[in-house]
């Protein structure tokens, strides 16, 4: 999901693989047990997104969680990238999503 205005960026992004270490293949609802559903979590992963615009390095609030344990704390950065094209703005890391738990965050434009 993202949404725009002409000074921030809202972008909520989540990884719906749920990664479970040592699970086997699951590939309908059918196959989560109980295990699946209350007693284990998923590896973390991280995931990249470019964005279109340059934004500010800092994020203005902290990231939000939505259905995420108490002890889940993502790690989102802002990297200032170089590229040829105008086009392309700042990389987005998301760097540790899990469970399928969607990541907030709002960002600064920076209008160049």
């Amino acid at each position: 999901m993202a949404e725009e205005n002409t000074q921030e960026i809202y972008l909520s992004i989540s990884y719906p693989d749920l990664n479970f270490p040592g699970s086997k293949v699951l590939r309908t609802s059918d196959d989560i047990k109980a295990r699946e559903m209350f007693r284990i979590e998923s590896d973390e992963i991280q995931v990249e997104v470019t964005l279109a615009r340059i934004v500010s390095t800092t994020l203005p609030e902290l990231p939000k969680v939505h259905g995420s344990p108490t002890n889940y704390e993502p790690r989102v950065r802002v990297i200032r990238t170089v590229t040829e094209k105008p086009s392309r703005g700042n990389k987005l890391v998301f760097a540790n999503l899990k469970n399928g738990f969607s990541v907030e965050v709002k960002l600064t434009k920076i209008n160049c």
